[in-house]
């Protein structure tokens, strides 16, 4: 294992200084534009199992679990219950098994350990080492990340240790390259004008999401000959590794660059080629969607909200900047098409949905750009990227009453009784939305527990970008030190009552818990009308969350008011004060606010004092 120790030395020996020592965070910190995906918070932390992180050649994942052991040391866990191995030194699955269970055969004193194999499909039958670890009881106390770059070996290489991967509720990830939102987050501290996003959304068309382009196109104003040599010479070797040819896969290539944006059939595109079986073309294709580099798009049965498999197709890059490599590479000398533009454009719609739902295009009488799938209904999109929108275009999207249009025209509008909507300023936005579900989810996960432990509460700072707010001196110093101190309390201000504290002490130690500041004090407090609405926040008042019931779910109370709303409320019932966006808290705290002016200390006593008679009259 001592080959493998260059590998783990920085964190096992001096874990303070890992984000300087290691070389993969050195180099990302001599960039001008860092990164940080929200995915590392989403790996997990504390349910041990086999996972697996998936995403095409140079998109990060290295850096990023590399990132993710960083947050893991910040959070105070021990250096060495983490072990990094590579998997493209690592020969075959008895090499694996050997060197895992001489990591493992060490003492440890961790009550977890986190065993990452960086690009595991290097390994020959890996799959077979993961199995033998998992069956002999190896990773009972063990988080397993396994890492590729080709999602199909993967994937059926996992279905061979069915039950296996631990009880986690997720347990396969995917690194996508940075989204259009992710780009601006990079470039702008808050929301910029609809003539800005434009201007950016040009610049993307040549970058893309790949990190490395846009710190060349940052400091160049394009992107060097290197980057896209790096990217296409990682494609033909990953595919060659496969056994297949490189005239072969080159001819592919040119022929969906000369077809892109059209529907094709395999035979059609072989016609474009010299390879004489459409059963290769259709194997070349797969493998490069299995690598992240293109997406098969569908027709659309949307009856049935499932593939046509015998229609024709539409073959896409995954990204603009896969594009623009792979043309650098089988057609160098070939000046931009401005025709490519609007393809373009419509690569990123499509590619932007396909991080989150099931993506089509809808073919009948006419052709629908994009259709996505969600609770058991497609959406259908059109991309327009024209300064005309002639309605004569809009026959087959005019058909469907949710239709939208992403166009060029920086104002929305409305066209044919569909809603128009200027395309960078909607992947903008509609990403806001998509990421605050799956940080809204995160945050649940993490506060199952009413008490929640440091390296919870390490990993929520994270996620939130803030530090928790230290308990009110008055709180420590309290005769009644372990009182109920909920989210509504703190938000009343009850906490420093010892009023509150008394009658909430004494019941939550001697009774039956019912008097504190419960779901059931709120909606008594609504019923009764003591909340004055405000149509508008102001510094200090409160913030009530709703369900979709309009049940009163959790509080808060606004600190700040611009550039964006923030506020400060508790979580659980003891230890989680936090400072956080208006929208970031756990998704069990409601799906509306309103706001209220906030009480007075004396009547939010007297009101306490009225609710505790209410009960007593109740249960006596």
């Amino acid at each position: 294992m001592n080959r493998f120790l260059e590998h783990n030395q920085q964190h096992w020996l001096s874990p303070q200084q890992f984000a300087e020592q290691d070389p993969h965070l050195n180099a990302l910190k001599k960039q001008k534009y860092i990164h940080e995906p929200f995915l590392i918070h989403q790996l997990p932390t504390d349910i041990p199992g086999v996972y697996t992180l998936v995403g095409g050649r140079q998109i990060g994942k290295t850096t990023l679990v590399k990132q993710w052991m960083h947050s893991l040391l910040q959070t105070g866990i021990d250096s060495k219950s983490i072990f990094f191995l590579t998997g493209e030194i690592v020969g075959d699955h008895l090499s694996l098994i050997q060197i895992i269970k001489q990591y493992l055969d060490q003492p440890s004193l961790a009550p977890l350990r986190y065993l990452i194999i960086d690009e595991v499909t290097y390994i020959k039958n890996w799959d077979q080492g993961i199995k033998y670890l998992a069956d002999m009881g190896a990773f009972e106390d063990v988080i397993v990340i396994l890492t590729g770059s080709d999602s199909t070996i993967i994937k059926e290489a996992r279905m061979r240790f069915p039950g296996r991967r631990g009880v986690a509720e997720q347990v396969d990830f995917h690194l996508y390259p940075l989204s259009f939102y992710e780009f601006i987050q990079l470039k702008f501290k808050e929301a910029p004008s609809t003539i800005v996003l434009f201007e950016e959304f040009e610049n993307f068309l040549q970058h893309g999401g790949f990190l490395t382009a846009i710190n060349d196109y940052a400091a160049n104003q394009k992107i060097i000959a290197a980057t896209y040599r790096t990217y296409s010479d990682w494609i033909r070797g990953d595919v060659l590794k496969r056994g297949k040819n490189e005239t072969f896969l080159k001819e592919i290539l040119i022929a969906i660059i000369k077809t892109y944006g059209t529907q094709v059939t395999w035979n059609a595109l072989a016609d474009h080629t010299s390879i004489s079986h459409h059963d290769t073309i259709r194997e070349y294709i797969e493998l490069l969607e299995s690598m992240d580099v293109l997406f098969i798009q569908h027709a659309l049965i949307e009856d049935k909200l499932l593939a046509a498999p015998k229609k024709a197709k539409k073959i896409i890059f995954k990204d603009p900047f896969i594009y623009h490599a792979v043309q650098s590479w089988v057609i160098p000398l070939r000046t931009e098409n401005p025709e490519i533009i609007p393809l373009l454009v419509e690569t990123c719609a499509i590619s932007h949905y396909q991080r989150f739902y099931p993506c089509f295009y809808i073919k009948a009488e006419g052709e629908v750009d994009l259709a996505y799938v969600n609770q058991g209904k497609f959406f259908p999109i059109e991309v327009k990227w024209t300064s005309q929108l002639r309605p004569k275009d809009l026959k087959q999207i005019s058909k469907y009453k949710n239709a939208l249009i992403l166009s060029k025209h920086k104002e929305s509008s409305m066209i044919n009784n569909i809603p128009t909507q200027p395309l960078p300023v909607h992947l903008y936005h509609s990403y806001i939305r998509e990421e605050l579900e799956i940080i809204r989810e995160k945050l649940e996960q993490m506060t199952q527990p009413n008490l929640l432990s440091f390296q919870q509460i390490k990993i929520i700072e994270r996620i939130l970008k803030t530090k928790r707010i230290s308990f009110p001196e008055k709180w420590v110093t309290s005769r009644y030190p372990s009182v109920n101190i909920n989210g509504y309390a703190y938000a009343l201000g009850l906490g420093n009552s010892e009023i509150y504290r008394e009658r909430a002490y004494d019941d939550a130690f001697h009774k039956s818990n019912r008097y504190f500041s419960s779901p059931e004090f709120i909606s008594y407090l609504f019923t009764k009308k003591v909340f004055k609405e405000l149509l508008t926040p102001s510094i200090g008042c409160l913030v009530f969350y709703f369900d979709e019931n309009d049940n009163p779910r959790h509080a808060g109370l606004i600190k700040q008011l611009d550039p964006e709303l923030i506020v400060e409320s508790k979580w659980g019932t003891f230890n989680a004060i936090f400072e956080h966006k208006v929208w970031y808290v756990p998704k069990i705290y409601g799906t509306k606010i309103k706001y209220y002016a906030q009480l007075e200390l004396e009547a939010a006593e007297n009101h306490f004092l009225e609710y505790c008679k209410v009960l007593e009259k109740k249960h006596h």
